[in-house]
């Protein structure tokens, strides 16, 4: 796990440079299975190669590369509406996917972590969700965003909200504890161990992958 196992406001956990390093020098390969949407697996990478975990981009399994490849195995989804942060709509415009700001031409939405929204944007999303049978995607099912001062909701707790307003179930829901949600990084017919810090995601994928 990445928030608040490895990384706690960009700064690493206790001990956590030292765990790291000691497991890959007995050759024991490390992923980062994280739910975390609001950044990219590249700058991930960055921020744990900054404090010293020697992590790269493509040890690490994010919703964000999930989803990736669901668009790009169902391209009748031509115009894609990101609700999310401005490195997760650059995200997808860096790998060729039609974004557009007006929900009103969107055939899906990306419902990952948005610090910064208006009532009426989240009203016209469940509106087209609702009344226009939008589909959409969650990134995770996370209630919270790890921060050591303040509670900060994440997407789960969006998703809870649109769920329960429009009764219409998304058509894909990514990152821990579901299998189908979360990248190939992970092998399911490979042995794991799993540190992590809840079991809502992390414990409950452990079980799920037995």
């Amino acid at each position: 796990d990445l928030d608040n196992t490895l990384l706690l406001n960009d700064a690493p956990t206790n001990e956590a440079v030292e765990c790291v390093d000691y497991i890959q020098k007995q050759n024991i390969q490390v992923k980062v299975v994280t739910n975390n949407n609001n950044y990219t697996p590249k700058q991930i990478s960055s921020k744990l190669c900054g404090v010293g975990i020697q992590i790269y981009e493509h040890q690490i399994c994010s919703p964000l590369k999930r989803i990736k490849q669901f668009l790009s195995d169902n391209l009748q989804f031509k115009n894609v509406y990101i609700w999310g942060s401005k490195n997760a709509i650059q995200y997808f415009r860096e790998h060729n996917f039609n974004t557009t700001d007006d929900v009103n031409t969107a055939d899906i939405f990306i419902v990952l972590y948005n610090a910064n929204f208006h009532y009426c944007d989240l009203s016209s999303l469940v509106t087209c969700i609702q009344k226009h049978n939008v589909p959409y995607i969650v990134g995770n099912i996370d209630l919270t965003y790890p921060d050591k001062d303040v509670v900060l909701p994440d997407t789960g707790s969006i998703y809870h909200l649109i769920n329960s307003i429009t009764k219409i179930s998304p058509i894909l829901i990514c990152g821990k504890p579901f299998l189908n949600g979360i990248d190939a990084a992970i092998d399911p017919d490979k042995k794991y161990m799993l540190v992590g810090d809840s079991l809502l995601t992390d414990g409950k994928l452990a079980e799920n992958l037995n």
